[in-house]
């Protein structure tokens, strides 16, 4: 009887030592710890409205965050999404007030989209150039012509037809299509990058980018395509938003390649490419959306959401770096 409750303590240490193994783990803990201790200096952070309203604020950016992760993932770095998806509701904007045509903005949103991913991955793979310098470049040329576009002010699209604008207001079972459609495209992307021959192909070229090649990995194309994906969900995150705001702004994005970086590294992606977790980027954004949520509610000034934020950033990267290390030591002893 005691060797069976022995074995039994063991296998439930192993369990949770596995458990404990994942990033993800670690960060339900802390949302989780958040919902117990929060509520007792404001009841209100643990209220159904106040987990929509967080969830609506970071659904968009998390439907770009799966394009963020993969591109990490490769071995790469994508500073321009922000601007990308302010360009596209843009430009969905101007096409649909010339024209009056749905069909036609939404096309236009898409082309110039998919041109941004596009544009993105050729400077990387045939021009040569640093991702880091390349897509800081075109996040700089994306706010100018949206400025161009927007000429400074905001696109007022409340000319949009009801049927359109369910996209960013309508509920199905009392949760927002918004919210539905990012946990969606999170849980089949996260199947996928663990599953899929395709995606695996981003592992292999973010972890040994030579080595993949010499194994038969294209990996130029690789990176193209993850680009022109991150266009498009870039698109996706555009036509949801438009919906639900019936705006375009010139100021729409900004900062949110930072945010979403930081995320994809607190969900365990490193900066050095080959390992990643798009749910651990989800849970990231939630875990910051749920810390702003508690900084507005606890009466803290916003002034100080961006230091926090920073500062979370900067404790995940060490800890990053610290996991490093550590993998590092152990393979070098085997």
């Amino acid at each position: 009887m005691q060797t069976d409750v022995k074995g039994l303590k063991y296998s439930l240490m192993a369990v949770l030592k596995k458990a404990f193994s994942f990033r993800e783990t670690t960060l339900l803990l802390m949302i989780v710890l958040m919902f117990i201790i929060i509520p007792f200096f404001n009841p209100v952070f643990a209220t159904s409205k106040n987990i929509t309203t967080t969830l609506l604020s970071i659904a968009t950016k998390g439907i770009l965050g799966i394009g963020v992760t993969l591109i990490l993932i490769s071995g790469v770095i994508d500073l321009s999404v922000g601007a990308m998806i302010a360009v596209v509701c843009s430009v969905f904007g101007r096409i649909y007030l010339l024209t009056g045509s749905l069909f036609l903005g939404t096309l236009a949103g898409l082309a110039a989209a998919l041109l941004g991913g596009l544009i993105n991955g050729v400077l990387v793979t045939r021009c040569g150039l640093s991702a880091f310098i390349a897509t800081l470049a075109t996040n700089g040329i994306g706010r100018g012509l949206n400025m161009v576009l927007t000429k400074g002010t905001p696109i007022k699209l409340t000319a949009l037809p009801p049927e359109y604008r369910l996209l960013g207001s309508g509920t199905l079972f009392g949760l927002h299509y918004v919210i539905i459609l990012f946990l969606t495209l999170t849980f089949i992307g996260h199947f996928l990058l663990k599953r899929s021959k395709i995606l695996r192909q981003n592992v292999y070229t973010g972890s040994n980018i030579k080595a993949a090649t010499f194994s038969g990995v294209k990996t130029k194309k690789v990176l193209l395509l993850t680009f022109l994906f991150s266009g498009f969900l870039a698109w996706i995150g555009a036509q949801l938003s438009v919906a639900r705001f019936l705006t375009a702004s010139p100021t729409y994005g900004v900062g949110w390649e930072t945010e979403l970086i930081a995320a994809a590294v607190i969900g365990g992606a490193t900066l050095n490419g080959g390992e990643g977790s798009i749910i651990g980027t989800a849970l990231g954004l939630i875990l910051l959306g749920f810390v702003s949520s508690a900084i507005v509610l606890l009466g803290i000034s916003v002034y100080w959401q961006n230091l926090i934020s920073s500062m979370i950033l900067l404790l995940a990267v060490l800890l990053d770096a610290f996991i490093e290390t550590r993998k590092r030591k152990k393979f070098e002893k085997k």
